[in-house]
């Protein structure tokens, strides 16, 4: 489950995979990791999906490798990630978004994802962006007056600021199992599990 994506990082000189690249969330995950600057593996059970989200990504101008992957089985992992080591000198990012668990974020997620493409202009990356927030089973979890209680018990908790507050209670009010991030600093919420994502 999303809570925060942090979706001012730059991924410039990295490498991903993306576990179900084929379609829905992975699909528009792998896109904004390119756009972001990473070289992306489109990892998928369905590997003909994982091949038009590579090649996609590739008439975008970045790098990507399609590759079947069944994560049920450990040599198929093993196999993508030696391919992808193979093919782009390492792996930075792991991204698993196949479809095993419902996705979410807040509303302010998705305000704060659209801030710099509007301002720079960047009408693909709004594309990408706004294409991750309208796949079908992503939920976008509403500011609710339970959500803003919880966040102001968050902040004076943990001396978060606003919006990584409402970020985190948006996520645990709407029960999420896990909240992925790009700041360190939120590990410090006992309320519910937060996993970094290096960038």
């Amino acid at each position: 489950m999303w809570s925060r994506t942090g979706c001012t990082f730059v991924l410039e000189k990295k490498v991903a995979i993306v576990v179900g690249a084929a379609n829905g969330i992975g699909r528009a995950t792998a896109l904004a990791f390119a756009a972001a600057g990473a070289a992306v593996t489109c990892a998928d059970v369905e590997e003909a999906g994982a091949r038009t989200t590579a090649a996609e990504i590739d008439r975008g101008g970045a790098e990507a490798l399609p590759i079947h992957l069944d994560v049920t089985e450990g040599a198929s992992c093993r196999a993508a990630v030696a391919a992808t080591v193979e093919r782009f000198g390492g792996l930075d990012v792991l991204l698993y978004g196949a479809a095993d668990s419902d996705p979410s974020a807040s509303r302010l997620t998705r305000l704060e994802c659209r801030v710099r493409p509007l301002r720079d202009g960047n009408l693909g990356l709004l594309a990408v962006y706004d294409g991750f927030f309208s796949a079908g089973r992503l939920a976008l979890g509403e500011l609710s007056a339970a959500v803003i209680e919880l966040a102001t018990e968050l902040r004076a908790r943990y001396w978060f600021s606003t919006p990584d507050a409402i970020h985190l209670a948006t996520a645990i009010e709407g029960g999420a199992d896990v909240v992925l991030t790009g700041d360190a600093t939120l590990r410090r919420c006992r309320e519910v599990t937060v996993e970094v994502l290096e960038s």
